[in-house]
């Protein structure tokens, strides 16, 4: 099966707040999704520099062209990578 993506990467940015002593991340912000993956599933894991999972896998239906997932209890500093996938 083709991906709905193809060649063009998804952008990722995040919301933060000042939580405490620190900023956490409160929404990972998706864009640049392409129209033909609408309807499909997707999971997103978040992973510090050592590749520790963060906080809990966030998993959803594509609607749009953009995605705001929330967020709980993750250290803005700790963020390394993002996975995602989008799937039938």
């Amino acid at each position: 099966m083709a991906s709905c993506q193809a060649d063009t990467p998804v952008g990722v940015s995040f919301d933060t707040a000042f939580s405490g002593t620190e900023y956490k991340a409160t929404n990972l912000n998706l864009d640049s999704i392409k129209t033909a993956c609408n309807g499909l599933d997707y999971k997103v894991t978040l992973t510090n520099a050592e590749g520790t999972v963060l906080g809990t896998e966030a998993t959803g239906k594509v609607s749009g062209t953009s995605l705001s997932i929330p967020l709980t209890d993750v250290s803005a500093k700790d963020v390394a990578n993002v996975a995602v996938v989008i799937h039938s």
